[in-house]
């Protein structure tokens, strides 16, 4: 449930895992694989800042204001 809405194919932003056992194996896994976990936190900031930096909310609201009538 905590990657709901945050449509991405990129295995390299996010691990999901299903709510039992491959949850638990999952978290082992990123806990003992040090250039796993830094892939991940380095793709989910990435794909973060892509989808709701500064940059990327200003570009969408301009495009939504600048259709707006005076």
């Amino acid at each position: 449930m905590g990657a709901e809405g945050i449509a991405t194919g990129d295995s390299t932003a996010l691990c999901v895992a299903s709510p039992d056992a491959g949850f638990a194996e999952a978290l082992l896994q990123v806990a003992t694989d040090g250039n796993l976990a830094h892939t991940l936190a380095a793709g989910g900031r990435r794909l973060m800042e892509e989808r709701f930096g500064w940059a990327a909310i200003t570009g969408r609201l301009t495009r939504i204001y600048s259709g707006l009538p005076d």
